[in-house]
């Protein structure tokens, strides 16, 4: 009967850990979220910056990689390092421009995904299923592209900070969510 019981008391006690933790977690992600989204320009900075160091050591490691292997054809991969290196310290000396062009790709990718959203909904309409998710989904994505657009160039420095400021802020919000309603499945599983 003990060892019955032990793995049981471990459970519970590993929840309580777990539980802590993950509230603890939440919380550190929402109070960087919610500095992110406070100061959006220093966000959207910082990220291109660590995007830039990410890129020029990827670049340099794909360069050193294809300089110590014996092969015959490796242009390709050399262009590959190559750019990654020059992309990655362009970001890092100049992450403003980098911001811009970035924020930029991201109103054209909202733009296109909400005006595939509307037809996906056009379509579900036609059938007789249900669209409003996918109506409301390209609407909300097509106003994004238009407010990101609209105040472009001024927008690309702080749209990025502020997209990541609001998924840190979610991400600690669902966190700090997450322990109660995984509390209660332990406990309604536990029965």
């Amino acid at each position: 009967m003990s060892n019955v019981q032990q793995p049981d008391d471990a459970f519970e006690m590993d929840s309580k850990e777990t539980r802590n933790r993950l509230r603890i977690l939440g919380v550190f992600w929402a109070i960087l979220g919610g500095a992110a989204i406070a100061a959006a320009i220093v966000a959207t900075l910082t990220t291109m910056l660590i995007f830039g160091v990410l890129l020029l050591l990827a670049g340099v490691a794909q360069l050193a990689y294809v300089f110590s292997q014996p092969s015959e054809d490796r242009s390709w991969q050399i262009a590959t390092g190559v750019l990654y290196s020059l992309v990655g310290f362009l970001l890092i000396i100049d992450p403003v421009s980098g911001a811009i062009g970035l924020t930029l790709l991201l109103a054209v990718l909202f733009l296109i995904r909400g005006v595939m959203q509307l037809a996906l909904s056009v379509t579900f309409q036609r059938r007789g299923q249900s669209k409003i998710w996918y109506l409301v989904s390209g609407v909300l994505s097509l106003l994004l592209a238009v407010l990101i657009i609209a105040g472009w160039p001024e927008t690309g420095t702080w749209v990025i900070g502020l997209f990541v400021g609001i998924e840190l802020l979610l991400g600690g919000v669902t966190l700090l969510m997450t322990p109660g309603a995984v509390a209660e499945k332990m406990q309604f599983n536990k029965y």
